[in-house]
């Protein structure tokens, strides 16, 4: 049982350590594509409203609160302050 919670312990350090650089090495290369992450609270109409304000919506996503848009270069300032809660590259696997 102690050996259990060691192990628990060590992965925890290790997600908490590392997720910062992952989410990092994510993040948009170019500022006018960019895969947004929404809350997942908000329904597809909120999602689709915001997304469409914000640019061109040129993919969805694996999971319905993320979108690729397409837009200018202030496109992911404009996507943070409108409620993305994360901003990953398009291009990188899995981001869409």
């Amino acid at each position: 049982m102690r050996r259990l919670a060691w192990s628990a312990a060590v992965l925890s350090l290790i997600l908490v350590t590392a997720l910062p650089a992952v989410v990092a090495a994510a993040g948009p290369r170019a500022p006018f594509a960019v895969a947004v992450v929404f809350p997942p609270w908000w329904d597809e109409a909120r999602i689709r409203t915001t997304s469409e304000a914000l640019g061109q919506v040129t993919r969805r996503g694996v999971l319905d609160n993320i979108v690729t848009i397409y837009g200018d270069p202030t496109l992911a300032e404009r996507a943070r302050a409108a409620g993305g809660l994360l901003l990953l590259d398009p291009t990188v696997p899995g981001a869409c």
